[in-house]
């Protein structure tokens, strides 16, 4: 029973305690030791587990706790063989804990260590070390003299090293003698001291000035304004204060008033704003920054509590918390809005302390940055982050942060529409990527127009925009399909026709993935674009052949005029069907790359220049991309390509030669020169068809093909006989 209860004990002991064996060498040198037992407290403290450490050595348990293992195995060895007790601190890395242990032995090569987790001490103690660092680096480097004395004994336990500068006297030789101060005053001021002294006592401040003989023998006169610091229980603790020498202000009456009229300068022409308040948060004093960044007068903000004037109603209950927290100590830093005269609300970066008035009294020293700009600069920063540098709507990535945000109960039915631009590449080959751009814009406000506010629009990412639509049915996400589908096919201001496929799906419940209805939602949309895809390009690149026609009158008479002739010489050196209709495709097609050319260049009277000129050799390379972005047209891109390759390989854009030109261009070539020569353009007259012939004739073998040349010929001269 008595093992019973001790072990009981032991298990219960409120402090974390392990029971230990040392382990020592032939000399009887500690070696090691072994844990026998550990309690309830010591598992909590530690972390550790009973099977983690119980009957096994302290150099494996030791091994990642401390930095040097073997030093406290040897500590705990002499308590066990010595009986001595030892008691330490240390620090454990494994768990970034501080410890209190103390070692000792009721029983030879037996110990117990008792320890208890000082963490919390240690790091309060080491941000007071901190602070005081930093206190005693602004004291000693004030130019006044900054003391701190014991009460009531009012021995000195800091003063600042200005006393060396003022009265040449050294910090060790005031901390050594308590009177010195009483020593140096002038014999004529002694008694100002036990006057401060008693006032001190009844009032808790005091104020004095006198006179001291400095250890050079100079007299300098001194302002002391000291008052007592209390507890808790409003019991007196010490008495602390500044002195500062004012011998020059008592030599000249004046320098008084000055003194007062630069500490009101600096006071209001600090670039930050501050409000002294008291205790129930009214205002005292104000500065004139604050009043330039709030709008208020002076007049309009003392007597006048700050709760009422500038925080917001939302942050009334906090505005109270921290009056309480301020008055107790605490010092409070952070960013807050509040309300300008105007109504404007501006953020404010704020830092506050409380003071203690001369009367004894608490108050609240407030601190303000004007930090409205930088906070604008954070939301944009913010705001681009989640836009669409482009169209200015929502990106992708805040699109699933509110895909995932909305999936909730409450915002059901959620339905996702996928949208996709068709054609877009056609119109980057063919218009140039600023007015592909511009076509995205355009569509995401045509989007935007049949949406409502709670609605969330983003740009996918390339020619895809998403739309979210909270508390949205399947049966009402439907209907807004259909009215975007109206707005399908319509001509931007560009003249360019906006098209797009769209597909949609709804979550109902709960238990469905969002991220599976966003994938339903672009597998309809997917699915819809394949079937309208052929329609839609074709229609995109008939836009074009008329915009070109509208570029040059006669464009399409050329074209006609073309056809007929490629079909006449297509049926003479017999062509296949199939053939046939490619070479009418080309016929009208040729020249779509012209598309991308100006208006100017290309109704130009006079003689191209250079520079001109090279931008009318890139269109048989854009008319090569967009036939090859529609299926329909992509069977004669390559002659589209072509059709300016010469047979002797001087021609442009690959310098082909021969039969490396594909057949149904080297046709086209020959009747669209013959077209060009007999026919009235901007910058030529026309010329007869038998001068015409004879030209085709003279290049035969140069830019064209000999055979069809002859053919061509042939044919020509039939129909002119």
């Amino acid at each position: 029973m008595k093992n019973f209860n001790c072990n009981k004990l032991f298990e219960n002991m409120p402090v974390a305690l392990a029971f230990n064996k040392v382990l020592c060498d032939e000399n009887q040198n500690p070696k090691d030791f072994i844990v026998l037992k550990i309690n309830q407290k010591f598992k909590e403290i530690t972390g550790f587990k009973e099977e983690d450490v119980v009957k096994q050595k302290g150099t494996i348990i030791l091994n990642n706790i401390i930095d040097n293992p073997m030093e406290l195995i040897k500590l705990c060895g002499r308590v066990a063989l010595t009986g001595q007790s030892k008691s330490f601190e240390g620090y454990s890395k494994l768990r970034d804990r501080w410890y209190e242990v103390k070692v000792f032995s009721h029983k030879k090569y037996y110990f117990s260590i008792v320890f208890n987790n000082i963490t919390e001490r240690k790091i309060k103690e080491e941000k007071l070390k901190e602070k005081n660092i930093k206190l005693n680096n602004i004291f000693n480097n004030s130019n006044d003299i900054i003391y701190s004395l014991s009460w009531p004994d009012l021995n000195v336990k800091f003063v600042s090293k200005a006393v060396k500068k003022i009265f040449g006297y050294t910090v060790e030789e005031f901390k050594s003698d308590a009177d010195l101060l009483k020593k140096i005053t002038h014999p004529d001021d002694k008694y100002i001291h036990e006057k401060a002294l008693d006032y001190l006592k009844k009032n808790g401040f005091s104020i004095r000035e006198f006179r001291i003989i400095t250890k050079q023998g100079n007299i300098k006169w001194l302002s002391d304004k000291g008052k007592l610091i209390y507890d808790e229980n409003n019991k007196p603790i010490r008495a602390e204060g500044v002195m500062r020498e004012i011998t020059e202000r008592k030599v000249a009456d004046n320098q008084l008033k000055y003194s007062e009229e630069m500490y009101e300068t600096i006071f209001n022409s600090a670039p930050i704003g501050i409000i002294i308040e008291n205790k129930k948060g009214e205002i005292i004093k104000v500065n004139d920054s604050e009043c330039e960044m709030t709008g208020y007068t002076k007049d309009e903000l003392i007597g006048n509590n700050v709760k009422d004037i500038f925080v917001l109603p939302e942050h009334q209950e906090l505005a109270d918390k921290n009056i309480d927290r301020l008055i107790n100590g605490e010092e409070l830093e952070f960013d807050i809005k509040i309300t300008k005269k105007n109504g404007e609300i501006i953020y404010e970066h704020m830092k506050e302390t409380n003071i203690t008035f001369p009367d004894g009294s608490k108050g609240i020293l407030s601190m303000h940055i004007d930090i409205n700009e930088r906070k604008k600069k954070e939301k944009k920063i913010r705001y681009l982050s989640y836009r669409d540098h482009l169209t200015g709507l929502y990106n992708r990535r805040y699109f699933e942060e509110e895909m995932i945000r909305l999936d909730t109960q409450r915002q059901l039915p959620l339905s996702i529409i996928m949208v996709d631009i068709n054609g877009l590449k056609i119109i980057n080959d063919s218009y140039g990527h600023e007015k592909g751009d511009q076509m995205l814009i355009e569509t995401g406000n045509l989007l935007k127009e049949e949406l409502r506010e709670e609605d969330i629009l983003a740009r996918h990412g390339g020619d895809e925009f998403t739309i979210l639509l909270p508390k949205t049915s399947y049966g009402e996400a439907e209907k807004i399909i259909n009215r975007l589908k109206n707005k399908n096919n319509k001509r931007s201001r560009e003249g360019i026709i906006i098209s797009f496929s769209l597909g949609f799906a709804t979550k109902q419940k709960m238990d469905e993935n969002i991220k599976e209805i966003l994938k339903k939602a672009d597998d309809d949309m997917y699915r819809n674009k394949l079937s309208e895809s052929r329609s839609n390009k074709n229609k995109i690149v008939q836009n074009l052949i008329n915009t070109l026609d509208a570029k040059s009158s006669e464009t399409k008479e050329h074209a006609m005029r073309m056809t007929k002739l490629a079909r006449d010489l297509g049926e003479k050196i017999e062509l296949i069907n199939s053939e046939l209709n490619n070479l009418a495709l080309l016929a009208t097609l040729h020249d779509i790359g012209k598309t991308t050319i100006s208006e100017e260049i290309l109704t130009k009277p006079g003689k191209l220049t250079e520079e001109e000129w090279e931008i009318i050799k890139e269109h048989p390379i854009k008319g090569y991309k967009i036939a090859s972005a529609s299926e329909e047209f992509a069977v004669v891109a390559e002659e589209i390509l072509c059709h300016h390759e010469h047979w002797n390989g001087n021609g442009y854009p690959n310098g082909l030669k021969g039969e490396e030109i594909p057949y149904l261009a080297r046709i086209i070539s020959i009747i669209d020169a013959y077209d060009v020569m007999t026919n009235e353009r901007p910058y030529s007259k026309p010329i007869s068809q038998k001068e015409a012939l004879a030209e085709i004739k003279k290049y035969s073998g140069q830019q064209f093909d000999p055979k069809l040349a002859k053919e061509f010929i042939n044919m020509q001269l039939d129909k002119l006989s």
